[in-house]
């Protein structure tokens, strides 16, 4: 799986290995869930206003969209 980034400067970035993504006041946090290990850990933490949206990605195909706080700026 992987959590695909759109950013507000038009960038957009892939974080591989990463399976959910959360609005959690002004940060954005993305998630790894590990079920041996039962437990989830975060891979990595950005302003909210930085993030349009995230597209969780697995085998190819957007399975969710979270949005953000950004705006894209194109």
């Amino acid at each position: 799986m992987a959590v695909k980034l759109l950013l507000s400067s038009g960038a957009q970035r892939i974080v591989e290995d990463a399976d959910s993504a959360r609005l959690d006041g002004a940060f954005f946090i993305i998630n790894r869930w590990y079920p041996d290990l039962n437990r989830t850990e975060t891979v990595l933490t950005l302003r909210a206003d930085d993030v349009v949206a995230a597209e969780i990605v697995k085998d190819g195909i957007v399975t969710d969209c979270v949005l953000g706080a950004g705006i894209s700026q194109q």
